[in-house]
């Protein structure tokens, strides 16, 4: 990872460069009920995460360091997540280079560099780069990230040890968030694709049987000790919503998700973005979209072996777009507030960003270069725009608008201010739950 240092350098630049505006940003709304969970007790709360109906106590132990550190200051909150960000598409650059190297493309640094830049800027981030109750998420894809590397370093090294890294990753995630439960399905997919490539099934049974059986195996016993220490076996949200499964619901969503992670179709204007989000509640669209997409990845599959670098990692960031999104596929898709509920799509936000640098590196360089950077100014660009809107409006009237840079956001920065509550009120977010 030390090669990569520059790369980093420039995450962590441009990161500041787009949020630094945001630093007094982003308490508001669920964190005036985490600053009562954390104020509440004393750090022994965090092996009961603080009475909130799951198992986070890693969560929980950084978010009650946080708070004693840095209270409601905004300076120290930003500095983390802001990193955590920078990071995130520093290991996401890491990983997709080491996939090209071992698909054999030449010059693999620049669409990895392109995709950790298109994750980086997305204007989908800014709920979990802002927010400061969606740590969660940055922390638990730093680490689902680093067990892909892991797994990417032992297929190229076979030593122990970076399995062993992988799997104390995976570890750690799962005591985070419950997006880590389709990491060993991630790492699986992975497996198999690596394997075929190199025609050396014994990759894969090797990964099998000394990292993902073992996480499987991890994942039971999390399930197991949920039901003893909450009394269920699903927590968060319940079972009830979790295991509700609106077959057509879901797979328009899969649509919805890949088109606004995309192509910024969140931020267009309303009746637009309604047109194209609801046309897949409609089977005359959603199911030729569907076979469509099944048909493409049949044939991907058959005829990976003679596929170029570049097809092999668009095909496999599909699947793993696919699968990260397995865990919040069933819930609410929201559209109407701009950044509202773009914490979920996160995570698989990343393996769309490689498959759109996979798609243009296919392009004769110049074109690649240029496809890139013109899609890069775009996501700038919508990436500020929320924030020169909401420094023009007057008054607070939703949380998108608390978590702009403008003004506005800063005297809405304490968690108990008037304007705060009446905004909350307003917009209508439950916050019973405290957390996102």
């Amino acid at each position: 990872m030390k090669k990569y240092l520059s790369v980093f350098a420039l995450l962590f630049v441009l990161t500041h460069v787009f949020y630094f505006q945001t630093r007094h940003a982003g308490f508001v709304t669920d964190f005036t009920g985490l600053a009562g969970r954390l104020e509440g007790s004393d750090w022994t709360g965090i092996f009961s995460s603080f009475g909130f109906p799951a198992l986070y106590p890693v969560l929980f132990s950084f978010l009650y360091s946080f708070y004693k550190l840095f209270g409601a200051t905004g300076l120290g909150w930003y500095l983390v997540f802001s990193s955590m960000h920078a990071i995130n598409a520093w290991l996401l650059f890491a990983v997709i280079y080491r996939l090209l190297q071992f698909f054999r493309l030449d010059n693999a640094k620049w669409p990895a560099l392109a995709a950790a830049l298109f994750f980086l800027l997305s204007p989908n981030q800014t709920e979990v780069v802002v927010w400061r109750v969606c740590f969660n998420f940055l922390m638990v894809s730093a680490l689902a990230l680093s067990t892909i590397y892991g797994l990417l370093r032992w297929a190229e090294r076979r030593t122990p040890g970076n399995l062993y890294l992988a799997f104390a990753a995976f570890t750690l995630g799962l005591f985070t968030f419950e997006l880590t439960l389709v990491v060993p399905f991630i790492c699986a997919a992975i497996a198999i694709t690596l394997a075929a490539d190199r025609r050396e099934p014994a990759l894969f049974t090797g990964a099998l049987r000394r990292l993902i059986l073992p996480q499987l195996a991890l994942v039971a016993l999390y399930f197991i000790f949920t039901k003893w220490a909450l009394g269920v076996w699903i927590g968060h949200y319940g079972a009830e919503t979790h295991l509700r499964f609106p077959v057509v619901e879901m797979l328009g969503n899969y649509f919805r998700y890949g088109l606004k992670t995309l192509f910024f179709v969140r931020f267009m204007e309303h009746p637009a973005k309604e047109a194209i989000f609801t046309a897949f509640n409609r089977p005359v669209v959603l199911y030729p979209a569907s076979a469509l997409v099944i048909a493409a990845l049949a044939l991907w599959a058959a005829r990976f072996r003679r596929l170029s670098p570049q097809w092999k990692l668009a095909g496999l960031m599909l699947v793993l777009f696919g699968l990260a999104l397995v865990p919040v596929i069933n819930l609410y898709f929201n559209y109407l507030l701009h950044t509202e509920n773009d914490r979920y799509g996160y995570f698989a936000s990343m393996f769309a960003a490689g498959m759109l640098a996979a798609l243009l590196a296919m392009l004769p360089r110049k074109a690649f270069y240029t496809a890139a950077i013109v899609y890069l100014i775009i996501s700038g660009i919508v990436l500020h725009g929320p924030y020169r809107i909401g420094a023009q409006v007057p008054g607070c009237i939703n949380r998108y608008w608390l978590i702009s840079g403008g003004s506005t956001a800063r005297r809405c920065m304490c968690s108990i201010c008037p304007t705060t509550i009446r905004a909350r009120r307003f917009s209508g977010i439950s916050t019973k739950e405290n957390m996102p």
